[in-house]
């Protein structure tokens, strides 16, 4: 295992390695960490993460719009916020999931003993959601499915959108060949 005291920074550089890695600080904005194996870190801030097998993160996960978590097992971690993750296993939040874009294989659970908050964003999970609070009573967008693998759903709408895209573009064809008749 690779083992770094402080923080992913201008200091490290990027980490690429094919074991398990452990972190005691933050991954900085701006950087990036992948594994072959776990990731154990205290804290992301709009870094990109990739981890092989499970991804777990003391503090939290701060994406500002920028993180973008890649995870092979499972993700645990005291909340998200701002972030886009794909797992192919479960989330599991403490805390909450706040105005991220979360995409579980397995389950999204956020654990009742604190705010047990799903609010703003898009959560899919391929099996179950559970939290206490989903949504709020403001203006926020809270989107929620579950019961269908979101890579399926995913490459689903892309072909969707290519179908869409042949038939405009074999209307617009059968216009042009009427106009020559």
């Amino acid at each position: 295992s690779l083992h770094i005291l402080g923080n992913v920074d201008t200091r490290t550089g990027n980490i690429d390695f094919p074991g398990t890695v452990i972190i005691s600080g933050t991954i900085k904005e701006g950087f990036s960490v992948k594994a072959g194996g776990n990731i154990y870190v205290s804290n992301i801030e709009g870094a990109l993460v990739e981890a092989g097998k499970n991804l777990y993160v003391r503090r939290g996960i701060s994406g500002n719009y920028k993180s973008k978590i890649i995870v092979g097992g499972n993700l645990i971690t005291n909340f998200l916020e701002q972030a886009t993750i794909f797992c192919k296993g479960n989330v599991i939040v403490s805390n909450a999931i706040m105005h991220s874009v979360v995409n579980a294989g397995e389950n999204i659970v956020v654990l009742t003993g604190g705010k047990g908050l799903i609010v703003g964003g898009i959560v899919r999970a391929g099996k179950s959601v559970f939290a206490k609070i989903i949504g709020s009573k403001t203006a926020t967008v809270t989107t929620v499915e579950a019961g269908s693998d979101p890579e399926v759903f995913e490459k689903h709408k892309k072909v969707e959108q290519y179908i869409v895209a042949l038939e405009k573009y074999y209307q617009s064809g059968r216009l042009d060949i009427k106009r020559l008749l």
